[in-house]
């Protein structure tokens, strides 16, 4: 790869996949960008605003410029509207908000979301990711996935959030299994610890290119509620599946 390019593809990554303040010194420390070199780099994508700089605590984050873009993007994938329209029968049913995501690497991209009415929700946001392992809509997306597939992404042992999460990919493995057997997935506070997540994968050509998701906290997760969601889930899922086998719309969320 053109090594110019290269790096700022890194800054990009970085600045997109993660949740922490990032200084000037840190971002050369984890993309190996000598400093002399990122400082011309960092100071034209924040003249164009692709990245802005936080002057009071002297932090970089995504601008803008990268918003606008990504919003052009998502604008033109017109199956996305389809896919609201499932979502929102979904919470209609069960007033919950409702995501969709498809697998980014190790991570679970969030790239539509349907909002509840409720005044006490989950905090989440189109373009956010998240381990897989430790989400719902994650593991129905890893489901898709062979053990060897499952260890070449995360090795042995995994970063635990909470006391919930998956210590090891032979635990995530055995839960892929039963993913596989009945089609839901299930989160009971695995990366953030008050909330509760039902998930099912959307297939395509005999392959899991998406997952659905409801997202809720723990005091309103009782196990009536949890079972009306996965009907649903899997009633909208199953919508969804036959939309992408007759428009062959499975496609455009393949990301390798």
């Amino acid at each position: 790869m053109h090594n110019p390019t290269h790096r700022v593809i890194q800054i990009f990554d970085l600045l997109s996949n993660t949740e922490e303040k990032l200084k000037f010194s840190h971002i050369s420390k984890i993309t190996g960008i000598p400093k002399g070199t990122l400082s011309p780099i960092l100071a034209e994508l924040t003249k164009s605003k692709y990245v802005s700089f936080e002057k009071n605590e002297g932090f970089y984050r995504l601008g803008i410029g990268s918003f606008k873009l990504g919003s052009h993007f998502l604008s033109q994938i017109s199956v996305l509207e389809v896919i609201k329209g499932n979502m929102r029968q979904v919470v209609n049913g069960c007033r919950e908000t409702c995501q969709f995501g498809i697998l980014d690497g190790k991570n679970v991209l969030y790239i539509q979301k349907v909002e509840s009415d409720e005044p006490i929700k989950l905090n989440s946001f189109i373009g956010k990711r998240l381990p897989a392992y430790a989400t719902a809509i994650g593991k129905a997306l890893l489901s898709g996935k062979n053990d060897e597939e499952v260890d070449a992404l995360y090795g042995g042992k995994l970063k635990t959030y909470t006391e919930n999460t998956l210590k090891t990919t032979l635990e995530l493995k055995k839960q892929l299994v039963q993913i596989r057997k009945e089609g839901i997935a299930y989160e009971y506070g695995e990366h953030t610890s008050e909330v509760r997540c039902v998930a099912v994968p959307i297939r395509s050509g005999g392959k899991v290119i998406a997952a659905m998701s409801v997202s809720l906290p723990y005091f309103r997760s009782d196990e009536n509620k949890m079972e009306e969601i996965a009907a649903l889930l899997r009633e909208q899922g199953k919508y969804l599946e036959e939309e992408f086998e007759n428009y062959s719309l499975g496609e455009d969320f393949l990301i390798d």
